[in-house]
C-alpha cells in the first residue's frame, strides 16, 4: 500500500513538472465601461501577466447603466466604470464594495484633490470636462457658445446631437443661464426646461456621441454636439479625419470624474482588486492615459510618458485651471424626480415630432 501511494505521488510530481496536469483556469474579469475607454495594450499585458482574461460590455449612457446595474441581481460584471455622483449612491445602497489602499497599494499614487471623489465605494479613473464637440468643416467661425449647441443656425438643425442623461441634457441650458447645474430652484429649472423645448426641434438624437460615429447616412449626420473632453480624439480616429474639434463655451462647464467600482455581487473581487491596483500604476497609467488621451488622477504618471503628451495642457491643466469650475453633486430625491420628468417629456417631444 505504501508503494502505491509513493508511485501516486511520483506521477502527479511528473505531471505537474511535464506540464500534463491539468491547470484552473484563471477567471474572467467583465467590465461595463463606456465604448474605447481601455487601451487594448494595456488589458492584453495584464491578461500575459496574471492569466485573467478581460470582456467588456458597453454602454452608451449613465441612465442605461444605472437601470441595469439597479435591475440587476446576478453577478455579470466584475467592474462597472460609474461617475462619482452615482458611485456613491449606488455604494451607499450597498450595491458596491468598499475599496481601501489596503486592497490597491498603488492608490498611494492617487493626486490628493481626487482622493474623496468616489468615497470609498471606487477608485477614480479619468476626469475631465463638458463641452461642445463639432466638425471643423461645417463652421466658418468656432461655435464658443452653448447657444450654438441650444439655438442653431438653420444649416445645422437637425444635426445637433445631445446625450441620453437627466443632468447632463440640463447642464448646458443651465450654463448657458448662468445657473448652477446642481440647482434645486424649480424656477431655474423651468427656464432651462423651456430652452431645451424649443431645442428639441434641432435635435437628430438623444446619444453618446461616439455612437452617432455609427450612422452612415450623412442626411443624419452630427455636425456639433454636446461631449466630454476626450471625445474629439476617439472621433477623429474613428473618422480618420482631423475634423472634430472640442472646445469649453464661453459660460463655463462642468468638472466630471470617473470611478472604477466593484459590484457587491462579484464573484471575482480578488482578481478586479488585482486590476485597479495594475491600472493604479504609474507606468501603466501612463500608456492608458495617451491611448485614451483623457486626463488622469495620477499625475506621477506624466514622468513616464512622451514629451508632447507630458507637457498637453488638455492631459494636465495648470495648477488652478479648473480651480472654479462646477462639480457635480448629489442631489434631492425631489429634484431628481423633477429633472427626470423633465427629460422623459423632452423624449417624448423628440419622438413625436
Amino acid at each position: 500500500m505504501v508503494h502505491i501511494r509513493i508511485s501516486i505521488i511520483i506521477t502527479l510530481i511528473i505531471l505537474f513538472l511535464t506540464g500534463s496536469l491539468p491547470l484552473l483556469a484563471a477567471p474572467e474579469l467583465t467590465i461595463y465601461t463606456w465604448e474605447d475607454y481601455f487601451a487594448s495594450q494595456v488589458l492584453e499585458n495584464f491578461t500575459n501577466k496574471t492569466g485573467i482574461q478581460i470582456k467588456q460590455e458597453y454602454f452608451d449612457s449613465d441612465q442605461v447603466r444605472d437601470e441595469t446595474i439597479a435591475t440587476m441581481n446576478n453577478d455579470r460584471f466584475d467592474l462597472v466604470i460609474f461617475d462619482n455622483v452615482a458611485a456613491q449612491i449606488f455604494g451607499k445602497n450597498n450595491r458596491l464594495s468598499s475599496i481601501s489602499k489596503s486592497d490597491v497599494p498603488n492608490l498611494k499614487y492617487l493626486d490628493l484633490k481626487w482622493q474623496e471623489s468616489c468615497g470609498n465605494f471606487g477608485m477614480p479613473y479619468f476626469y475631465g470636462t463638458i463641452g461642445i464637440v463639432y466638425d471643423k468643416t461645417k463652421y466658418a467661425k468656432t461655435p464658443d457658445s452653448w447657444k450654438h449647441l441650444l439655438q442653431p443656425a438653420k444649416n445645422h438643425s437637425g444635426h445637433v446631437v445631445m446625450v441620453e442623461d437627466m443632468n447632463d441634457t440640463l447642464a448646458p441650458a443651465l450654463l448657458y443661464l448662468g445657473y448652477n447645474i446642481n440647482t434645486e430652484k424649480k424656477s431655474e429649472l423651468k427656464e432651462a426646461y423651456t430652452l431645451l423645448q424649443n431645442q428639441v426641434p434641432h435635435v437628430l438624437n438623444y446619444k453618446f456621441v461616439l455612437t452617432n460615429m455609427k450612422v452612415v447616412d450623412q442626411d443624419k449626420a452630427m455636425h456639433i454636439a454636446f461631449a466630454y473632453s476626450g471625445d474629439q480624439y476617439t472621433l477623429n480616429d474613428t473618422s480618420g479625419t482631423e475634423n472634430w474639434q472640442y472646445i469649453i463655451p464661453r459660460e463655463g462647464t462642468a468638472v466630471w470624474i470617473d470611478c472604477l467600482t466593484i459590484p457587491t455581487n462579484s464573484q471575482n473581487k480578488k482578481e478586479a482588486l488585482q486590476l485597479l491596483n495594475y491600472l493604479a500604476d504609474p507606468k501603466v497609467n501612463a500608456l492608458n492615459t495617451e491611448e485614451i488621451y483623457s486626463m488622469t488622477p495620477f499625475s506621477e504618471a506624466r514622468q513616464y510618458m512622451s514629451e508632447e503628451a507630458a507637457s498637453d495642457p488638455e492631459l494636465f491643466p495648470e495648477e488652478g485651471a479648473l480651480k472654479n469650475l462646477q462639480r457635480y453633486r448629489i442631489l434631492s430625491d425631489e429634484n431628481i424626480r423633477l429633472r427626470r420628468r423633465i427629460f422623459d417629456s423632452l423624449l417624448k417631444q423628440h419622438e413625436t415630432q
